[in-house]
């Protein structure tokens, strides 16, 4: 998808020592045939400090995505008879995007809550010149969408020696054509993400300079693409003897020899398989 936004509640930002609050905006050049293209964002929030800290946010945000030369001036031939050719007329695809977050952090645990609303006009589309003979296929803007959902995160540290971290996210996309649009693929294309998602991470500093990291992570699976959900564990015990010296021992993908992440069915689709290496790292 053309338009994207990024969402992120890290736990380690600094917080102001009054109570208060804040609001920002951001402009640039508005969308044109040249290519320039605008955005805009606003952001309110608010922090207190105290014992336990909280931190509500609420951002709205515009963004686009300019044509590029592919989207207005491709032209290639696809089977014996019929091509695919840019649109002259393709304009910029536009995005609307709204969140809503909260951060608490009470002693030793932190905990971050977000949701999210996008709603996506004038999204790439592959339209019928002819209809319904489809002998020639012009790339247009016949597609609208929305994707929406939540994420929630933890930081909790057990000791000063013992930190978890969990995460999960939902998300939810649609596609659909506009009235008017030829467009078969009533948005497969776009909507190639997994519909939840969740992590838990564990670093534990051991004696004698070893540390030891895992990370768990369980995947949905994409069914347009028919990509199964998967679980997957890797592994990391390091040791580091002096400040610029680390050795280190990784294990990626534990729990299966291999599996799908992403693609359609075909001899093309990779698998990513299990890997067990050493690694030596000297930082200057």
């Amino acid at each position: 998808m053309g338009s994207s936004t990024a969402r992120r509640w890290p736990f380690s930002r600094p917080t102001s020592r009054d109570s208060g609050s804040r609001a920002s905006s951001r402009t640039r050049s508005r969308s044109s045939p040249t290519g320039c293209s605008w955005r805009s964002a606003a952001r309110s929030s608010t922090t207190t400090t105290s014992a336990s800290r909280s931190s509500p946010a609420v951002v709205w945000s515009r963004a686009v995505r300019a044509p590029s030369r592919i989207d207005r001036e491709l032209f290639a031939r696809i089977s014996p008879t019929s091509v695919l050719a840019g649109g002259p007329g393709f304009h910029a695809e536009e995005e609307l995007a709204y969140e809503l977050g909260y951060r608490r952090r009470q002693g030793s645990l932190a905990l971050a809550v977000a949701t999210f609303y996008s709603r996506y006009h004038g999204l790439r589309s592959v339209e019928q010149l002819h209809p319904p003979a489809t002998d020639t296929l012009v790339i247009g803007n016949g597609q609208d969408g929305e994707s929406y959902g939540a994420e929630l995160a933890t930081d909790y540290r057990v000791t000063d020696r013992w930190r978890l971290r969990a995460g999960y996210t939902e998300l939810r996309v649609h596609i659909w054509p506009n009235p008017g649009s030829t467009d078969q693929s009533r948005g497969a294309s776009e909507s190639h993400t997994p519909e939840r998602q969740f992590f838990l991470q564990s670093s534990v500093d051991l004696p004698a300079d070893l540390r030891f990291d895992a990370g768990l992570r369980a995947i949905d699976d994409i069914t347009n693409q028919q990509v199964p959900g998967y679980g997957e564990l890797n592994a990391k015990l390091s040791w580091q003897p002096m400040p610029a010296l680390e050795l280190s021992l990784v294990g990626q993908n534990l729990l299966h020899r291999r599996h799908v992440e992403f693609g359609a069915p075909g001899a093309t689709r990779r698998e990513i398989e299990r890997g067990v290496y050493g690694a030596v790292a000297w930082r200057f």
